[in-house]
């Protein structure tokens, strides 16, 4: 054998395993990263949707306790409007107070609705006994 083709061989033999272990390395570092990401951007999801959560909570609470209203019980609609006028008025993000008498398909018992506009969903209550929150 000549000595070129032995500096030859002993060049890539001594070059390969470094050129090897640089692209395994590099590419668990791309994976690594890409999941750490995936990981910060589910965080990150994760704490809007808490956010927006505890929001939305906070004004169905609001809204359950004003629909609680005595007022509302002996039918004092005018004292009503004003105590929901306070209300309002302490919610920066509602825009206005809703309430609307409807009956019940073939049954004539009558259901307040008391809906609240937000500058970013709409949040109802339904004043029947039992309530239920719903956000569209």
């Amino acid at each position: 054998m000549k000595l070129r083709s032995k500096l030859v061989k002993l060049t890539v033999g001594a070059a390969l395993p470094p050129i090897v272990l640089c692209l395994t390395l590099g590419a668990v570092l791309v994976n690594y990263e890409r999941d750490a990401f995936r990981r910060g951007a589910i965080d990150r999801n994760r704490a809007f949707m808490t956010a927006v959560d505890a929001e939305v909570r906070g004004h169905v609470l609001t809204l359950t306790a004003l629909a609680a209203s005595k007022r509302l019980e002996v039918d004092d609609l005018p004292a009503f409007r004003e105590e929901a006028q306070r209300v309002v008025k302490s919610q920066p993000d509602w825009q206005s107070v809703n309430l609307t008498l409807r009956p019940v398909s073939k049954c004539s018992i009558p259901i307040v609705l008391l809906a609240v506009t937000c500058r970013w969903c709409r949040i109802s209550r339904a004043c029947n006994g039992r309530c239920a929150p719903i956000c569209r």
